[in-house]
């Protein structure tokens, strides 16, 4: 496999093209989106969180500029240092208000590796609904982020998912995802 090469780069993307054969013979030249990191081997860039506080899960509603819509998803960030529980619970404080303990983390996951060097991990989160933080929760988003957090009952995500696209939105893969596994009755 050759050397990625950068076509272009931007503050948190660069769109790459990297050439190799395949089968010893003919040679390929893929594209693909990547985040600006030294080390592209081992590193997860983001974490999604999947929160509860009590029994409901903690959802985000925000306009994301790409698809031009709200869109309904689980709280994640970028990983700046190496501390995934740690870059969980501030990511979910600064976006929900929530306060919560990391109960489980995933290893690395590959998401739409065809398109992206994309690698996450997820991070289960448990807030206590008790707690004098979590019952009036106060964001910390940055500039001019604007997120809604949304509690949501598992049993009525797949009610509130089509709710949502009726009103023009659009739902994130891992949110619907998470919903056909809830869906199924495993």
């Amino acid at each position: 496999m050759s050397k990625r090469n950068i076509l272009g780069k931007g503050k948190f993307l660069q769109v790459c093209s990297q050439s190799t054969k395949t089968n010893g013979k003919q040679k390929e030249t893929f594209e693909f989106i990547a985040r600006p990191m030294k080390d592209f081997s081992n590193k997860v860039y983001a974490v999604v969180i999947i929160a509860t506080l009590g029994d409901k899960l903690i959802l985000i509603e925000q306009k994301r500029h790409a698809v031009k819509k709200r869109v309904l998803e689980f709280p994640a960030g970028l990983v700046e240092d190496l501390d995934l529980e740690a870059c969980a619970l501030r990511e979910l404080k600064e976006e929900t208000g929530y306060i919560g303990v990391v109960t489980k983390v995933t290893g690395m996951v590959s998401y739409a590796q065809k398109y992206t060097g994309g690698i996450i991990a997820y991070a289960f989160i448990s807030c206590d609904p008790n707690l004098e933080q979590n019952k009036n929760p106060i964001q910390d988003l940055e500039g001019d982020e604007f997120i809604q957090a949304r509690l949501i009952k598992p049993e009525n995500l797949r009610a509130t998912i089509n709710e949502f696209k009726k009103g023009g939105g659009v739902i994130d893969y891992n949110v619907e995802h998470f919903a056909l596994g809830l869906d199924m009755n495993l």
